[in-house]
């Protein structure tokens, strides 16, 4: 073999190797730059309505990727989304394929995105229970762009059991700040506490305050109604009752009933809680709270509903609580329905206060059953509680 020949062969050797070090930089990952007319990529933007509507090609401006929502397989990963330019940068191992999800982003949102931190979502804690109802509807979307939506997110944040969260106002809901402020400014919280009754009792609130500026950003902070003490001392006596009261086979109907039973047994009316908060300013028993039939042995309305709802979640039974101007209860859905079960009504006070009663008057009966008593406590708001109907 002559000189030029082996010069040749040996300049193409390095070329190639050159080429081929070039190609795959790293031995099983390769970075690559995809553009809007990739045929691997599923690209779906959210509409005004909600919905995520496929495109063909990336969107550019006001738009940002929805991480929680995007997925490649094999474990790729998006490294960065060009707005501007519609360019979205990858990290693939093996297959390259990936559904995209973009949000539309507001107008004033999209002005100082940059510089302002994303939305963060904390993982949900045990308690969320993740349903949706005729009222309230778990969310997504954390830039309302209406009241509906304004309110899901206020229920979502309740339901996930999260301390804080913020969350921003665009442009386009004009009265987005102003219904805050009656949300928040409510003395007695009385949409809050609505929506507080579709979710746990243990991510239930005490106290919330909502902070606003004139900027659109809107932040949640949540004490709630249950200490972790207190949830853990009420998880091991609900296991302990469980344990002398569940056999092997019995339907959740009838574990309903025995609990229903066990608490009425061993819990009094607390007659004297309304007037010691209002002369007293505190109360000797938690009789508001699952603490106060499970331990001191008294409760009212919300004490009987939250031990109750407890029981509930621990069946995997979808519950939540009706309220009345006056009164508070359990709903159910069991066997292909909605009922009402109110254990405060099925515990009722003697006149001479010598008896101890137990009824099942008011035990998972349906809506016509109980507006039969004609019982003002229990007229409730149907365009509410709209399973109920």
């Amino acid at each position: 073999m002559n000189k030029k020949i082996k010069l040749g062969l040996f300049v193409f050797i390095f070329i190639g190797v050159i080429v081929l070090n070039i190609t795959y930089k790293n031995k099983d990952e390769v970075t690559k730059t995809k553009r809007q007319e990739h045929s691997n990529l599923a690209i779906m933007v959210k509409s005004e309505s909600g919905e995520y509507i496929s495109f063909d090609t990336i969107p550019k401006g006001n738009y940002v990727l929805n991480e929680e929502k995007t997925i490649c397989e094999n474990n790729g990963k998006v490294l960065n989304y060009d707005s501007t330019t519609g360019k979205v940068s990858f990290s693939f191992i093996g297959s390259d394929r990936c559904s995209l999800y973009f949000d539309k982003i507001t107008n004033k949102l999209a002005s100082f995105f940059n510089d302002t931190p994303k939305v963060v979502f904390e993982k949900k804690n045990q308690y969320a229970k993740e349903k949706s109802y005729k009222f309230v509807q778990v969310t997504e979307n954390f830039v309302p762009y209406n009241y509906q939506e304004l309110i899901n997110i206020l229920y979502t944040v309740l339901d996930a059991g999260y301390d804080t969260f913020t969350f921003y106002c665009p442009n386009e809901y004009h009265d987005c700040i102003d219904d805050i402020k009656k949300i928040s400014n409510s003395e007695d919280n009385e949409l809050l506490t609505t929506i507080g009754n579709f979710v746990s009792p243990y991510n239930n609130f005490s106290n919330i305050r909502i902070e606003y500026d004139t900027a659109g950003e809107v932040t949640m902070n949540v004490t709630h109604l249950y200490s972790k003490e207190e949830i853990d001392k009420i998880s091991n006596e609900i296991n302990r009752v469980w344990t002398s009261l569940v056999s092997e086979g019995m339907s959740n109907k009838e574990i309903v009933y025995a609990f229903h039973d066990y608490i009425i047994n061993n819990t009094k009316y607390d007659e004297k809680y309304e007037e010691e908060l209002k002369t007293v300013g505190k109360t000797t028993y938690h009789s508001d709270k699952a603490i106060g039939p499970l331990f001191e042995k008294y409760a009212i309305c919300s004490g009987y509903t939250d031990t109750m709802a407890i029981v509930l979640e621990r069946l995997g039974l979808d519950n939540f609580k009706v309220a009345s101007d006056s009164h508070v209860w359990n709903v159910v859905y069991l066997d292909d329905e909605w009922l009402h079960l109110d254990l405060t009504w099925d515990d009722p006070v003697s006149q001479d206060r010598s008896k101890d009663t137990l009824l099942h008057k008011f035990f998972l009966i349906d809506t016509q059953t109980l507006e039969s008593f004609d019982i003002k406590d229990h007229t409730f708001n149907k365009s509410i509680y709209r399973e109920m109907n």
